[in-house]
């Protein structure tokens, strides 16, 4: 509630064009790291994975590290918001040109194209995570927020789907194959290997073939919580060569076998 409170404040302050920053020079890696462990209990309870990918480079910047915290903690609460269990979270981190990039990626539903341009708007919501008709839990200032204090740090916030959608799409579509392959995919979409490793690298900090594992797993959870296949069954849906191969991988994506996770 205190927290709610000091977040209201700092926005009828950014309304009024009275939020100042205050700047100190810390390490960002280090912050982010702070932050996203205190995320991990909800993520837990929610049963969805959380990750953090942070490259190798020079983090010393200048922020304020309060506004950081509470920029990450609209966007974690946001992603959670649309996550279904056993989803994931994933909160990746470059400098570029001395620029910090921070991206946050779920594996929520699929925000419709015509309210991308909407969601840091003041007071809008995006629909609820199960009922893509209703409007969901929340004021409806927490993405307008964040903008409002990205900015106040030069810096901007943006929402990318559109690379994704097309490939969550292609993956449905072959989940039972064994072999998910870049040869494949970048033949399928049209686009180069080089192209395709940039942005997956880029928007998921994980290799395609990390990125393709990661996938079927999920998808493997997903179809053991409703119980309607086997874990056999489940194997070869998600093209696993054998029962004992597709348990192997799963233990070491969850922690616990298959039948353990029912």
């Amino acid at each position: 509630m205190l927290r709610l409170i000091d977040q209201m404040l700092d926005f009828n302050q950014q309304e009024t064009d009275e939020l100042r920053l205050r700047v100190v020079e810390v390490d960002a890696a280090k912050e982010l790291r702070q932050q996203v462990a205190s995320f991990e209990e909800s993520a837990r309870v929610k049963g969805i994975k959380l990750e953090l990918v942070i490259k190798q480079g020079n983090y010393l910047m200048w922020l304020d590290g309060d506004k950081v915290e509470k920029i990450m903690g609209n966007l974690f609460t946001n992603a959670l918001k649309h996550t279904s269990p056993g989803g994931v979270i994933r909160i990746s981190a470059h400098v570029d040109d001395d620029i910090l990039k921070v991206s946050v990626f779920n594996s929520g539903k699929l925000m419709a194209e015509d309210r991308m341009q909407d969601v840091f708007k003041r007071y809008y919501q995006l629909a609820d995570s199960q009922d893509s008709d209703l409007y969901g839990w929340g004021t409806g200032i927490g993405l307008y927020y964040v903008k409002r204090l990205v900015e106040l740090h030069h810096g901007s916030v943006r929402v990318n789907r559109k690379f994704m959608d097309e490939l969550y799409g292609w993956m449905e579509k072959r989940s039972a194959e064994q072999d998910l392959n870049v040869a494949t995919v970048c033949r399928d979409m049209l686009i180069s290997p080089a192209k395709f490793n940039y942005k997956i690298k880029e928007l998921t900090g994980e290799t395609p073939g990390i990125f393709f594992r990661k996938y079927k797993l999920n998808k493997a959870a997903a179809w053991l919580r409703e119980g309607k296949y086997s874990i056999s069954e489940i194997a070869v849906l998600t093209g696993f060569s054998t029962a004992a191969h597709f348990s192997v991988a799963f233990k070491k994506q969850f922690g616990v076998s298959p039948s353990e996770y029912l």
